[in-house]
């Protein structure tokens, strides 16, 4: 699938928009909770081989886990998907994403994440959409830096995502 200037600035202007609703729905959490620690114990029922294809260097079921930790201890440990208005902006993106072919797993971890939807499994769901949020944004970062595989269809290569990129 081949992608035209005009598509690759939607892509990066659905990116911001998500971004700067997440960003207001951590400042509203923030008002409200205690903080406690992120339990990782919530994805032990979950079956979630994508992991290994988005990241293979991860030892654990995401592929972010110290990011996932501090944006969720920056939240107060609230879930970030609570609007269904950003789970239908992200959605198609990242079924486009998939489509495309140039990310291995992504469709893996979409059918994942609908699995948890139909199981209301809310935490998991949102702990992986989170996490597949921030691989979607390290897909971004990539293609901003060489948008060759968008032409080609060739595989992305992700370099590891650090804190800085996933906040900003």
């Amino acid at each position: 699938m081949k992608f035209s200037r005009k598509k690759i600035s939607t892509v990066i202007r659905s990116v911001m928009t998500i971004s700067a609703l997440l960003t207001c729905g951590s400042v509203l959490a923030a008002e409200s909770g205690a903080k406690t620690d992120l339990d990782w114990h919530v994805l032990d029922g979950v079956t979630v081989k994508s992991t290994a294809s988005l990241s293979p260097n991860t030892m654990t079921k995401v592929c972010n886990d110290k990011i996932l930790d501090a944006l969720y201890a920056d939240n107060n440990f609230m879930p970030y998907w609570l609007d269904p208005a950003l789970v239908n902006a992200i959605m198609p993106q990242l079924q486009a994403v998939a489509d495309s072919k140039t990310l291995p797993g992504m469709q893996q971890r979409l059918d994942e994440l609908k699995n948890l939807k139909t199981q209301r499994d809310e935490r998991g769901f949102d702990l992986l959409l989170t996490d597949t949020y921030l691989v979607y944004v390290d897909y971004v970062h990539q293609l901003m830096q060489d948008p060759r595989p968008l032409y080609n269809s060739k595989r992305v290569t992700l370099a590891p995502l650090t804190l800085q990129m996933a906040q900003s």
